[in-house]
């Protein structure tokens, strides 16, 4: 039994997660601008929104002395009072006289007048309250207490309410609301009055308020500049956090995270290693913003403490960008997503917190939220340094103010902790939901969860069949399939799929497009979950033991899996040692492949800049090395050239030791040479299995050899046919075309043919014939009529009358060159390119209609969010309660400071005695002004200052006045000082004691509402500022995504001017504009009662902002990387509200010039001045905006002008590339010398003229001065290796690429000075994918025949007549994205055949299945003879032979060779081929005993095999009708080396060396003037070559059958010179 060498031991996690991590670096590095971006961005953020601070005036380091504030009320109220009763209402006339209120009413009791306060639904009015026994009284008594009867919340900040179990004010909560609202007024009058009423003749002194100074100065925006701090904090870390989110999701749509975790990542790996390196690349600008932080806004603080705050802010916001990319597969949705959560989760702070009078439940609940705790986070820092202590580590859990305080830093650190690690909870459930794809959403709480049993392998029963199986083949069994099922959306992909694959066999999977051949390779990857059916992998259900199943498995998808931005040498060396392998032996593997993948050249170069073939030879050496024992290959062929597709052959083959390949292929000719296997599938069904030997040459599958007649003038076909036909009935005229007619002769009469070829050859002067040659049976006449039956069965099963109906063909081929279905009116055709743009739009918004209805209803989401809790905390904090202003039992030490000239003064004895009587202690400044007393004792303790020296009082009796120094750090500051100084003067000059009662009355939210709505309009201006930040970025998705797949090119190359193009994507953008500020405006509406200047300046700002984000979309085709840039740039709007109010001053007046060019910066400038002069507001915004939008848009219109000036450039310097003369053949002179005669007016003639053409990228010469006509009903073809220049060739055609040297011509109009009128002419096709996955097939076809111009009562024919030619029918109505990728190389070509003129193809069938390769090609026949010229780039030599007029082969940039393919063929004819296939004896006993049971079926199944039917059926009979049979046939392929001795795969190797050998020494013996072409030893197969003449076609047919028995030649073929054997002579040739 064969084996590898054995799978390296697995690495350990440590090293595994080292090597991703290392990756991840490298990867991201290796994107520099994203980096640079992550990195240097919040920086550039941060610095320049600390401006102001960098560049502040200096300020001298002084503390601040308040002024005495005015307690005068601006606004009078109308005041109610009870009792009704002439003493009070004398107290209350002289309240309004001195308040100059507009009046008063009585009320008879308390009841009555708060029933008449709450029922006046309005503010405006003030209640004094006396007690209700003071109806009856005729002098004033000597105790009076009074309430004020307030709305209970705060008529300026509706947020707040009275509340008498605060004692100290929050940090955010400075203002003194006792002076705003007017209660310090009412209360000093009130008081006056009543000791005017005690006693007339009383001399009042003058009473002032004055706040307590502050120690240290702060200018007037610093506070704001560092709550602020939280916005600019927010964004810039978000936008990060969201890049690294959408590479993450681009790696799993890419299938790169899906490779990853077939080698063995683990899903903790993986996300470990992204959070490490994100975390470090965030934490580098962190470290930066430390600086400035502790030099600016924290210099108290310790700034450990700082930058462990901001890093667990980092952590928090990677947790939940992580968390968010796990329900996204979509690169745009998950950063919108992450923004709008990120945003909206500064709601509960802003709702909640700011403004409000904050509780221990509302700080947990915000504390949830992640940016909500940073803001709270930073209001800690904020509240230490205002009380000049600073935060430190030993004050994380202690309360800064009494205790009342709400939260403090530590408790916010935890839970922002606890966030993360709840939302790495969410991230881990989801990945267990995604990778398990047996377990339930509801799995954490079943049992097996948590006691999982051990790994079992396979019942008994079934490891016994196992045995048996592999006993039987002699090999290890590898994979079984049994009943595997898979339905997509109804649809039936692949069903009932019973397959095995064994070690040291290359089984091929051979299909037509959608037939399920990738989707099978997905299900044994375990990428895909079966819809019913099972996978076992080394005996281990796949469903179950994912894991254990696919170790050391590897695929290798339809595209590249790579790190484009890497060294080739790295990504071998990486997956060698994920793989397992040390440093010494993933080195010595990485050479190994190198070398054998002829990768050595190539080895120091980045994948980008790789030929597509070396792409993907790198891909499949990643695949082998290793030692990976199970690998899964999806057409690993794409995009090779002949050359090196046999070298990826022979690789194959001999690396296949030890292994189990499986992979999937549309090339007949690979699956020869490679398969051990073949698997033919059908709409997901297998219908065949066998080796290429019994589909072939044995089975009964309609195999033929090809016989093509060339004709003389006179030669009549039906003589040649009846001549044929007498002989063997069974041949059948296969098709005539030019000098040329082709028979199919069966297989089955090949020992026949030595005598049939004779009498051909004998009479070839009777029959007109010139000669005759044969072309041998491949698997692609199988896998050809398997199409035509696919074909047949579709349009049966969908009631087709393929007799009675026109062919499609021909009425596509009638439709496509005429011109009445093209509109020749200008403007006509304008208007539908027009149409065609919206509907596109309308399409794309439609199938992204939830993130654009999420952006219409974010904003009013967010208000009525803002409202709502607004009004619901309104209604719901209604406590209502009296408090006297003046009681110190609130305190629990309470010290009053006095300053009096002299003992003397009876004011301050009297203030003093009242004091000491309330139980509270007396200091005197001993004739220290009081305000330098008390910066004094700040100095050495302001926190003690603030919670223990209530007030102060400044007695001057020399002026007659009296100051109370207010602490206003404590919530009832302000009242208690006024209070205990009206105190003081009642007694002394009244005899009265006084106390004022703080009793506020119920409001409703009806008198609130204006309140509210005005304190929510800086709310609203902040969340359009941030909205409009995040929203105006949709409008450059389509744009970069049509520059991304190049639609955008194609549609300027069908004719479509820019200013159509890009005037009609501002005009739908603008409508969606205009809907999604509808709900600004209405809400601006509510807010402020007058929307007209917001609204006219939303109005203008949507043109500038459009037209701006336009330009912004030419800067890169990447949209992840521009949707992050653009959001930077939008942010630099935020600078605004720091610069725009000191516009004032010269060098922001000067900054601010600048800045307004941008449209962010303007409207928020605009919106600026309309908060602060409340829609007072002239036009000047207006015209920045308009008049940088029209810039903007105009430099846009003229993005051509660089291509255009930098041709002016190279025209000016003249360089010139000479040609290699020396390499070039003869015919390529000629073609120079030819077009070099040529005057420019008869350009006009030619569809196509390359003049010199030469191709530079930096110091590689691409293309080396191509010379090059094409005209009409002509085909070119350009051939060439990998990386020969044919893609740059044709890039520049299209207009894709710049020319360096040398000038295009189409039609005469030439690519440099005139590309539109040039362009317009063509149509192409390129490799890459050019199609919108959004779109449907019919859609995609509908929009393209728009934008070329055809008639709009044509379209719909021509789509149906392109979908039926091209086997579209099916998927027309199916979006593009579920297309396989052959689907997808149909429709793009479908879209190229519109061209009116010249058609590009750039290996235009890749991909695409043998039936419709064929299809296509007589579609593009069909157009080349209806006067087309078509160039096209291929390795596909039979697509070269079928299609092309001329050929040119190409290498290192230079035509090396030019001419027709009858010339080319007769210059490098080598003559006859003789393809034979060896056997071992074990190989000829199980072929002869195959045929025996083949021939031995009943009769009827040989005659339905005569039908198109059988032949699907002679294959599908094996297995379903005839199972003993079909069993013993696949029992006899495998049972003579067993029976015989056992041969081993290196026994296999040495028996076909020596047969080879000796069917060598005999063949050249018998023919000395033959050469061995092609050897293929692992195969036992050899190919010789017979010069022309050297034989006839009947004596070595008969020398053949003479020799095939004797020699053990399973099989042989005898076929012409064709022109890859051309080519592949030509290239090796120019090699040596």
């Amino acid at each position: 039994m064969s084996s590898g060498p054995p799978p390296a031991k697995p690495q350990s996690s440590i090293c595994m997660l080292w090597l991703v991590i290392c990756k991840t670096a490298r990867f991201q590095l290796a994107n520099t601008l994203t980096s640079v971006i992550i990195i240097v961005g919040p920086i550039v953020v941060f610095l320049v929104y600390a401006a102001t601070a960098l560049f502040r005036e200096p300020l001298a380091d002084s503390a601040v002395k308040h002024p005495p504030v005015n307690i005068t009320i601006s606004e009078v109220p109308y005041i109610l009072y009870s009792p009704e009763n002439l003493v009070v209402a004398a107290v209350i006339e002289d309240v309004v006289r001195d308040l100059n209120a507009k009046g008063s009413e009585a009320f008879p009791n308390a009841f009555q007048l708060n029933r008449a306060l709450v029922e006046k639904n309005t503010y405006g009015y003030v209640g004094i309250e006396f007690e209700d026994t003071f109806s009856g009284i005729k002098v004033l008594p000597d105790k009076v207490t009074v309430a004020l009867r307030f709305p209970l919340h705060l008529i300026t900040n509706p947020k707040l309410t009275w509340d008498d179990r605060a004692i100290c004010k929050h940090s955010d909560m400075d203002t003194d609301y006792y002076l705003e609202e007017g209660f310090l007024a009412v209360q000093a009058k009130l008081s006056e009055a009543l000791i005017r009423a005690k006693n007339e003749s009383a001399i009042l002194p003058e009473v002032m308020v004055n706040p307590y100074p502050d120690p240290k100065h702060l200018e007037g925006t610093f506070m704001d500049n560092r709550l602020s701090l939280t916005g600019v904090l927010l964004l810039p870390f978000t936008i990060s956090a969201a890049y690294l989110a959408q590479m993450i999701v681009m790696e799993r749509r890419e299938q790169l995270r899906a490779m990853l975790e077939l080698l063995g990542v683990r899903a903790w790996i993986y996300w470990m290693s992204w959070f490490l390196v994100a975390f470090l690349l965030l934490s580098i600008p962190t470290v930066f913003m430390i600086l400035l932080l502790k030099w600016r806004y924290y210099p108290m603080s310790d700034w450990s403490l700082v930058l462990f705050f901001l890093l667990v802010y980092n952590f928090e916001v990677l947790c939940s960008a992580f968390m968010i990319s796990s329900f996204f597969s979509d690169t745009v949705g998950v950063q919108v997503a992450i923004l709008i959560v990120h945003l909206v989760g500064c709601l509960p702070w802003r709702v909640l917190i700011m403004g409000y009078a904050p509780t221990v439940p509302k700080a947990l609940f915000v504390c949830v939220f992640l940016n909500s705790s940073l803001a709270m986070g930073l209001q800690e820092f904020l509240k230490s340094e205002n009380l000049h202590i600073g935060m430190h580590w030993n004050r994380l859990f202690e309360k800064t103010d009494w205790k009342e305080e709400f939260i403090n830093l530590g408790p916010i650190l935890m839970f922002m902790l606890l966030g993360g690690v709840v939302r790495l909870l969410v991230l881990v459930y989801v990945e267990h939901l995604k990778s398990h794809q047996t377990k339930k959403w509801y799995f954490p709480v079943q049992p097996s969860f948590w006691c999982p049993g051990r790994g079992r392998r396979q019942t008994s029963e079934r490891d016994l069949e196992w045995q048996e199986d592999e006993e039987f083949r002699d090999r290890p069994l590898i994979i079984r399939t049994k009943n595997l099922e898979k339905v997509y959306n109804k649809r039936s992909v692949v069903t009932d799929v019973n397959l095995d694959f064994y070690q040291d066999e290359i089984t091929v999977i051979l299909g037509h497009n959608d037939s399920g051949k990738t989707t099978i390779l997905m299900l044994l990857a375990g990428f895909v979950k079966p819809t019913s059916g099972e996978v076992t992998i080394n005996g281990y259900d796949l469903a179950t033991k994912l894991r254990k199943a696919r170790q050391s498995m590897c695929i290798c998808p339809q595209h590249n899996v790579l790190f484009e931005k890497v060294k080739a040498r790295w990504h071998l060396n990486f997956f060698c040692r994920l793989k397992g392998m040390n440093r010494k032996e993933a080195s010595a593997e990485t050479d190994k492949y190198l070398e054998i993948g002829l990768l050595q050249e190539f080895a120091d170069t980045k994948v980008k800049d790789l030929p597509s073939g070396m792409k993907r030879m790198l891909m499949l050496c990643c695949n082998l090395c290793g030692n990976s024992k199970i690998l899964l290959l999806d057409e690993p062929g794409t995009s090779l050239d002949p050359l090196l597709r046999n070298e990826m052959w022979n690789l194959l083959r001999r690396e296949r030791m030890g292994r189990c390949i499986i992979m999937s292929t549309h090339n007949t000719q690979e699956a020869e040479v490679v398969s051990d296997e073949i698997v033919i599938l059908c709409d997901g069904q297998v219908i065949g299995v066998g080796t290429t030997g019994f589909l072939t040459q044995v089975a009964d599958t309609g195999s033929f050899y090809l016989l093509i007649c060339t004709k003389m003038d006179a030669c009549y076909v039906e003589e040649v046919t009846h001549f044929l036909q007498i002989r063997f009935p069974d041949i059948r005229l296969h098709n005539e075309y030019g000098i040329y007619v082709s028979y199919e002769v069966p297989t089955k009469y090949v020992q026949q043919f030595p005598v049939l070829l004779l009498e051909l050859e004998n009479a070839l002067p009777d029959l007109l014939l010139q000669e005759f040659s044969l072309c041998a049976p491949t698997l692609g006449s199988v896998f050809l009529r398997i199409g035509e039956e696919v074909r047949e069965a579709w349009g049966r099963s969908n009631s087709v009358n393929l007799v009675s109906r026109l062919s499609p063909i021909s009425s596509l081929l009638n439709l496509l060159p005429t011109f009445d279905v093209r509109e020749d009116n200008g403007s006509v055709k304008c208007s539908n390119q027009w149409r065609a743009i919206m509907e596109r739009k309308r399409i794309f918004a439609w199938r992204n209609r939830r993130l654009y209805c999420v952006i219409i209803i974010i904003p009013i989401f967010v208000c009525v969010l803002v409202i709502s809790f607004a009004i619901l905390l309104f209604i719901l904090d209604n406590h209502l309660s009296e408090l006297l202003v003046t009681d110190l039992g609130l305190y629990s030490k309470a010290v009053f400071v006095i300053e009096s000239p002299g003992d003397k003064d009876s004011f301050g004895q009297r203030y003093r005695q009242n004091i000491l009587s309330r139980g509270a202690s007396v200091r005197s400044t001993s004739g220290t002004p009081l305000d330098d007393y008390l910066l004094k004792q700040m100095k050495s303790n302001q926190l003690t200052v603030m919670h223990s020296l209530l007030a102060g009082v400044t007695f001057n009796s020399t002026a007659n006045s009296i100051v109370a120094w207010a602490n206003n750090k404590l919530e009832h500051g302000s009242p208690l000082s006024l209070g205990m100084v009206y105190a003081a003067i009642g007694h002394e000059l009244a005899q009265l004691d006084i106390e004022i009662v703080n009793k506020p009355f119920q409001d409703s939210v009806l008198q609130a509402m204006s309140g509210i709505s005005e304190y929510f309009y800086i709310e609203y201006a902040m969340l359009v500022f941030h909205y409009l930040i995040v929203a105006t970025t949709i409008f450059a998705a389509l744009p970069i995504i049509e520059r991304q797949t190049n639609v955008q090119h194609q549609q300027f190359c069908s004719g479509m001017s820019r200013i159509t193009y890009w005037l009609s994507h501002l005009f739908w953008d603008y409508c969606y504009y205009i809907v999604m500020i509808a709900a600004l405006v209405v809400v601006n509406g509510i807010v402020v009662k007058s929307p007209l200047p917001v609204t006219l300046l939303l109005i203008a700002f949507g043109f500038s902002v459009i037209s701006f984000t336009y330009l912004l979309c030419l800067m890169s085709n990447d949209f992840g990387r521009m949707f992050s840039l653009i959001l930077y740039i939008n942010m630099i709007g935020v600078l605004a509200l720091f610069i725009h109010p000191k516009s004032n001053e010269t060098r922001y007046a000067i900054l601010e010039t600048m800045l307004l060019a941008h449209p962010h910066y303007s409207f928020f400038c605009g919106m600026h001045d309309i908060m602060l002069r409340r829609c007072v507001y002239g036009w000047k915004y207006h015209k920045f905006l308009l008049i940088s939008g029209t810039v903007y848009l105009i430099l846009v219109l003229l993005a051509w002008v660089p291509r255009r000036v930098s041709y002016a450039f190279k025209s000016i310097r003249n360089e010139k590339i000479d040609p290699s003369h020396r390499i070039e053949d003869k015919e390529v002179s000629e073609v120079r010398q030819r077009l070099g005669y040529l005057t420019t007016r008869e350009y006009n003639n030619f569809p196509l003229i390359l003049k010199n053409v030469s191709k530079r990228y930096g110091s590689l010469l691409a293309v080396r001065s191509l010379t090059l006509d094409v005209n009409p009903f002509e085909c070119v073809g350009l051939l060439g290796r990998n990386g020969a220049g044919k893609s740059s060739t044709f890039y520049m055609i299209v207009g894709m690429r710049s020319i360096t040297v040398g000038s295009i011509h189409i039609l005469g109009f030439s690519l440099k000075s005139r590309p539109k009128d040039g362009l317009r002419l063509v149509g192409f096709c390129p490799r890459e994918e050019m199609l919108s996955p959004y779109m449907t097939g019919r859609e995609t076809l509908h929009f393209c025949c728009m934008i070329n111009g055809i008639r709009r009562e044509h379209i719909n024919r021509l789509v149906e007549s392109m979908g039926e030619c091209f086997g579209l029918a099916r998927h027309l109505n199916m979006r593009i994205s579920t297309y396989s990728n052959g689907t997808k190389r149909k429709l793009m070509i479908a879209m190229a055949t519109l061209a009116p003129t010249l058609m590009c193809l750039d290996e235009p069938t890749a991909g695409v299945d043998m039936h419709a390769k064929y299809d296509i090609w007589k579609i593009l026949e069909g157009i080349r003879q209806g006067g087309r010229a078509i160039l096209l780039t291929t390795h596909s030599m039979e697509e070269c032979e079928f299609l092309c007029t001329n050929v040119g082969i190409m290498d290192h940039g230079s035509l090396l060779c030019y001419g027709t393919l009858s010339r080319l063929k007769y210059r490098f004819n080598k003559g006859i081929f003789v393809k034979v296939k060896m056997g071992t004896q074990a190989e000829m006993d199980d072929a002869a005993e195959v045929y025996g049971r083949i021939t031995m079926l009943p009769s009827s199944d040989s005659e339905r095999a005569s039908t198109r039917s059988s032949r699907r059926m002679s294959l599908a009979h094996l297995v379903r009708h005839h199972k003993p049979t079909m069993e013993a046939v696949r029992k006899s392929e495998f049972s003579r080396s067993q029976v015989s001795t056992g041969l081993s795969e290196l026994d296999n190797l040495e028996n076909y060396d020596l047969l080879l050998q000796r069917l060598e020494e005999v063949f050249q013996r018998d023919h000395p003037y033959s050469s061995v072409s092609d050897k293929y030893p692992y195969r036992g197969m050899i190919t010789f070559c017979i010069p022309k003449g050297m034989v006839t076609w009947s004596a070595i047919f008969l020398y053949m059958e003479n020799l095939k028995n004797s020699m053990q030649i399973l099989y042989y073929s005898v076929s012409q010179t064709t022109f890859e054997d051309v080519f592949m002579e030509f290239v090796r040739k120019h090699n040596e």
